[in-house]
């Protein structure tokens, strides 16, 4: 009802009295509204987009859809391919790309997705390029922290209580970040397990600078603490518990560089523990 719908529709009857065969070949959306509904999150539609103008193609196997639309204030271009299942199979082929002309972001996903008694079970290549954390959190309402713009990699996946994405690569203009990600999600708080690995990592790019410190402090004990102990101003640590093992090579800290450096964290009800080696 908020928006307009053209369909192109082809019908023939077999002429034995059987009925008719309808066909839908094409669709046209303009001023549409489309809600992203997961019943698992709460009966809650955590995407909506919005002034849709979308035009599709459909045949016997696949549907093709282009077009644009907006996400909260972000506007978005749409391409899509969905390939429909065969009878009996639960599992389906799908292709993405969602594009923002604005900041020339671009985010594409290509893989199956198997529907079964527990849900969706996507597994699904993901490619992200000049991604902006500010237009994330501004389009899917996310709380993450500032980063400077990146490229991502990976192999995106559910099972029956785990969110993961192996093969990760992350990258910025001065820091690279490869390995696993694990989200189990049936744990209340969520947990989070990282196992990642560092050529080089420019910890500006993660927001950490060196700290100004009590004016009682030396400049040498300043300088010799690499994380500081006032809290981080990041309200999603509070949502999660998390492990993380990170390996880096080439470890940039205000300017001076630290070589062979692993660092162990737990995030646990709030309380972030960090020890480097």
């Amino acid at each position: 009802p908020e928006g307009q719908a053209n369909w192109t529709i082809e019908a023939s009857s077999p002429g034995d009295g059987g009925g008719i065969d309808v066909v839908l070949r094409s669709l046209a959306v303009h001023s549409g509204r489309l809600d992203w509904f997961d019943a698992g999150s709460g009966g809650r539609d955590p995407i909506t987009f919005d002034d849709l103008n979308l035009q599709g193609q459909i045949d016997l196997r696949s549907i093709t859809l282009g077009g644009t639309g907006r996400i909260n204030t972000t506007r978005v271009e749409l391409d899509a391919t969905v390939v429909l299942p065969e009878v009996g199979q639960p599992s389906q082929a799908v292709a993405l790309a969602l594009r923002m002309p604005g900041d020339k972001s671009e985010l594409r996903a290509e893989g199956t997705i198997t529907r079964t008694d527990l849900g969706v079970m996507p597994r699904l290549q993901i490619q992200g390029r000049q991604l902006s954390m500010t237009q994330l959190q501004e389009s899917f309402g996310l709380t993450l922290p500032s980063l400077p713009r990146f490229d991502l990699d990976g192999q995106l996946q559910r099972t029956e209580d785990t969110w993961a994405i192996d093969d990760l690569v992350v990258a910025t203009e001065r820091s690279d970040i490869s390995g696993a990600l694990r989200m189990q999600v049936d744990d209340s708080p969520p947990k989070l397990t990282l196992d990642l690995r560092s050529t080089e990592l420019d910890l500006r790019d993660l927001g950490l600078t060196e700290r100004e410190g009590n004016s009682d402090e030396s400049t040498s004990q300043k300088r010799d603490t690499l994380f500081s102990t006032e809290p981080l101003p990041i309200p999603a640590l509070t949502g999660l518990n998390a492990e993380l093992s990170l390996n880096v090579d080439r470890l940039v800290y205000t300017g001076r560089p630290l070589q062979n450096v692993r660092v162990e964290a737990e995030l646990d009800a709030g309380k972030l523990d960090i020890t480097t080696f």
